[in-house]
């Protein structure tokens, strides 16, 4: 019995995974690239190009200067596919780790179903 259980909420994990693959694959060529976004796409490519090396990413809205690893994950993708969908693909993908981290520490803290329903927001919300 303990068996059959443990079956049906991986299976239920995984449908949640895959509708949250379904959902942030969907449309991967439309995805908009906002201002923010784009500074930070400018800067990886700049450097994707032959440019310097960024050492400081755009500032903050409290005024900070952020780190620039942003700025190397996407110029990684850049020179894996130098397309602007690879930066889009590179936020599908961590998207999906993050459902899936997400719905791994609420299992540990909180159980199968606050797991279950954090991964379910996580996976049909718009913005993640």
């Amino acid at each position: 019995m303990h068996r059959r259980k443990r079956i049906v909420e991986v299976v239920l994990f995984a449908l949640i995974l895959g509708l949250a693959l379904f959902l942030r694959i969907r449309r991967l060529d439309t995805t908009g690239i906002w201002g923010d976004q784009s500074f930070t796409l400018n800067t990886a490519m700049r450097w994707v190009n032959g440019g310097a090396m960024p050492l400081a990413s755009n500032k903050s809205s409290a005024g900070f200067v952020n780190p620039p690893m942003i700025e190397y994950l996407y110029a990684a993708a850049l020179r894996v596919w130098p397309n602007i969908l690879s930066v889009a693909a590179l936020t599908m993908l961590s998207g999906m780790v993050a459902v899936a981290a997400a719905g791994w520490a609420a299992y540990k803290a909180f159980g199968q179903r606050a797991a279950f329903w954090t991964m379910l927001i996580f996976a049909v919300n718009p913005w993640s």
